[in-house]
C-alpha cells in the first residue's frame, strides 16, 4: 500500500469512526442468505437517498488506467520504456531474454509492460539501498 491509491478520505476522520464504532453489528449488517451476511447497512441505506440505489449497490470497479494508449510505439511514454526496458541501462538485463521484451513492446502487451516497468523500478531502488 505504500504507493496505493485510497480515496475513503471522509472515513478516516476520527469523529466518523468513533460514531461508525458505537453502532451495534446487528444494526449495520444485513442477512443475505444462511451463510453470508453484507455489511454497512447503514451507510448504504443513507447514502442511497442521495446517490441512488444503482450507484450504492454497484460491483467494486478498479482504477483504471489508460495504459495501452500511453505504451504505444509512438505514445508520450514511449522514450522512457526503451530506456527502462530496452537500453543497456535496463536493470532487467540479468533477468529476461531482451528480445522476448522487444515483442512485449513492439506488440503493446501493456499490462506486461507496466509489470516490468515496475520492477524495473523495484530494482533500481533496491540496488540504492
Amino acid at each position: 500500500m505504500m504507493h496505493g491509491l485510497e480515496v475513503r478520505t471522509p472515513f478516516t476522520d476520527i469523529k466518523v469512526y468513533e460514531f461508525a464504532a458505537r453502532i451495534p453489528c446487528e444494526l449495520n449488517f444485513t442477512k443475505v442468505n444462511e451463510k453470508h451476511y453484507q455489511g454497512k447497512a447503514l451507510l448504504k441505506k443513507l447514502l442511497v437517498k442521495d446517490m441512488g440505489n444503482d450507484f450504492v449497490n454497484r460491483k467494486k470497479m478498479g482504477f483504471a488506467t489508460p495504459i495501452t494508449e500511453w505504451f504505444k510505439l509512438e505514445g508520450s511514454y514511449s522514450d522512457e520504456i526503451h530506456e527502462r526496458l530496452l537500453s543497456s541501462n535496463s536493470m532487467l538485463i540479468d533477468y529476461f531474454n531482451i528480445p522476448a521484451i522487444e515483442r512485449i513492446v513492439r506488440n503493446n502487451q501493456s499490462s506486461q509492460i507496466w509489470l516490468l516497468l515496475f520492477l524495473d523500478e523495484w530494482l533500481r531502488q533496491e540496488s540504492a539501498s
